[in-house]
């Protein structure tokens, strides 16, 4: 002959069921708890009817269930399992909530490269005023091509020429002279009997000189 064993079924948990049954409890009706915790019945009610949709959402919401769980002095291990019910629930009941996760989860990764792009320009914005500034004061280029070494000769004139930076001005024992757009330039120098120095400075608006002397010597 079997014998029938029957087996006790756990019923599911109900958050709004536990806060009715923890109300009709101590014999308080709604509207007394209301006043009491200062947050309107039918939010309350919403709470133990569990209609989620009805109550205000994130943290307003988990407010309003602490402080109307602890007031009915409820155990608070159930209260955080109210919270973690509570949570589920809005992100099941609210697709909205559910796209603004997806979306932040989604964001993460071109975050990252949206903060790395940034990095990149201003690191290329830093390297290009470096490099804008360096060339503002730094000392433009002197090449004299002839006489390319100090000299001596009979002759009492002599043809100075070289090049510079495009832009750069010339002064040849401080007098300007004009250069061509790449930079070349040449003068004619008139010499006297013994040593003559010939000092080349070129410079821009806001850089350092770059001085360059020849010594010619006039037989």
């Amino acid at each position: 002959m079997n014998t029938f064993v029957s087996k006790k079924i756990s019923p599911t948990f109900s958050l709004g069921e536990e806060l009715r049954q923890a109300r009709n409890e101590k014999k308080l009706s709604i509207e007394e708890i209301a006043d009491a915790i200062q947050i309107r019945k039918d939010y309350l009610l919403n709470l133990e009817s569990e209609n989620f949709n009805c109550l205000p959402s994130g943290m307003y919401c988990k407010s309003f269930l602490k402080k109307y769980a602890h007031f009915l002095e409820i155990d608070q291990k159930k209260i955080d399992l109210f919270l973690t019910q509570l949570e589920n629930e809005f992100e099941k009941e609210d697709p909205f909530a559910q796209k603004i996760i997806k979306k932040k989860e989604f964001l993460v990764f071109p975050k990252i490269l949206k903060n790395i792009l940034l990095i990149l320009v201003f690191s290329v914005f830093i390297l290009y005023l470096s490099f804008y500034f360096r060339n503002l004061i730094v000392s433009p280029s002197l090449e004299i091509t002839n006489p390319t070494q100090n000299i001596m000769t009979s002759e009492n004139q002599i043809t100075l020429s070289g090049k510079t930076d495009p832009g750069a001005e010339i002064n040849i024992n401080k007098e300007l002279i004009l250069t061509d757009k790449d930079g070349v330039f040449s003068h004619d120098i008139n010499l006297k009997k013994g040593l003559n120095n010939i000092e080349i400075v070129a410079k821009k608006k806001y850089s350092r000189e770059n001085v360059v002397i020849r010594q010619i010597l006039v037989e």
